[in-house]
């Protein structure tokens, strides 16, 4: 990752004002923004922006599948991408029989080629609604699961004529049964981050829109986190500005993020040519280290103020084309963003247990258990819940 400027202080206003700052400058030259939010805090910080934030009814739909092939613009590089940052070379090289990781990745990226054709075929041949691609793969996991546990696998399903290779039928359907859904296991646990991130349905691509976009970390835990930035990486590789509030939160997430990148935070995160410090204790050490490299001495004795940590309100000191000054540094109280937890859409079932008992209702009860005479059957049922 590339830090194109950083501010490190242990005011938060300050923190956010410089954020904002910014934001509104790459805004100016029609850039594209993400902001990477910890808190409502700094989401607060562009008001306008689509909000990534699974589990909430502000969640921006998208498909992330779509728009990483809108992105390359070729089916086959672009699912060996995806499968690359599903099941990234360092996770194979952790584990301790690298077999399993190595032949789900080779699986995955056939399942995203098969799902992209077939979905192509799908909405050029039939009326909507249409599925999304990464909805797709879910589907065609499901019922290849289905033919395996079911020993079916000589009917044929209509998305297999779009196969590339033999790879499934190698590493699942010619497999021994018990091979085969350990392997269709692996297979779910890396799909199954994408899935929760992904929209069910068709959605336009965000590829060519220039509004904000706004990433609400505690939406996604740190796998997810860490899918949605390489995948977004992807689809705005080029005039695009990560914005990261609060950085010393995402220390090791961002580290393997390929972006140009603006962070604020209490404690340093990455070298950069373009570091202003307000007010603070927490990077005191740095700016030691810093001054020391940069002039002979430990603070700055040609300057008003030659510490960080004796810094006025408003005031703070910047090291920018090779030179130390003391700059404005404005702060502001960040009005924050709240999200709504859940769909905005009303839940059937929870409605139904609030629902009064309707009066219409006869009989002595409802038993919803079924009758069990057998022991060894009631045994079975119980092995297999």
């Amino acid at each position: 990752m590339k830090m194109l400027s950083v501010f490190l202080g242990d005011r938060k206003g300050e923190r956010l004002a410089f954020i904002a700052e910014k934001a509104d400058y790459y805004q100016g030259l029609e850039k594209k923004i993400i902001l990477l939010a910890s808190d409502a805090d700094t989401l607060g910080i562009l008001k306008d922006a689509d909000v990534l934030a699974p589990g909430y009814a502000e969640d921006f739909a998208v498909d992330f599948v779509q728009d990483v092939m809108v992105a390359i613009g070729d089916t086959n590089i672009a699912a060996r991408e995806l499968a690359k940052v599903l099941v990234s070379d360092e996770v194979i090289r952790s584990t301790n029989e690298p077999f399993w990781e190595t032949s789900a990745k080779m699986c995955i990226e056939v399942l995203m080629k098969t799902a992209a054709k077939s979905e192509a075929f799908v909405r050029n041949s039939t009326q909507p609604p249409y599925l999304s691609i990464a909805e797709r793969i879910k589907t065609i996991h499901f019922e290849m699961s289905e033919k395996v546990h079911t020993n079916n696998n000589k009917s044929k399903c209509w998305w297999e004529r779009f196969f590339p290779d033999q790879t499934i039928e190698t590493m699942i359907y010619n497999n021994a049964k018990r091979t085969a859904c350990c392997m269709l296991s692996v297979i779910q646990s890396y799909l199954e981050p994408l899935w929760s991130m992904s929209s069910s349905e068709r959605v336009s691509p965000i590829n060519n829109n220039m509004r904000p976009l706004a990433i609400y970390a505690p939406a996604y835990d740190e796998v997810e986190l860490e899918i949605v930035l390489s995948l977004l990486s992807i689809v705005f590789k080029k005039g695009s500005i990560l914005l990261i509030p609060e950085a010393d939160c995402f220390k090791e997430v961002i580290k393997r993020t390929n972006w140009d990148a603006v962070c604020s935070s209490r404690r340093p995160v990455a070298d950069s040519d373009s570091v202003v410090f307000g007010f603070g204790r927490h990077a005191l050490l740095y700016f030691i280290k810093m001054a020391r490299e940069t002039t002979g001495f430990e603070y700055l004795p040609k300057l008003a103020y030659e510490r960080p940590d004796v810094l006025t309100f408003e005031n703070g000191i910047a090291w920018e084309l090779g030179d130390w000054h003391v700059v404005k540094v404005p702060s502001m109280l960040m009005t924050p963003r709240e999200l709504t937890f859940g769909s905005s859409e009303a839940d059937e079932t929870i409605a139904a247990l609030i629902a009064p008992t309707p009066k219409d209702i006869k009989g002595d009860g409802f038993d919803p258990d079924p009758f069990l005479h057998d022991k060894e059957e009631l045994e079975w049922i119980i092995l297999d819940d």
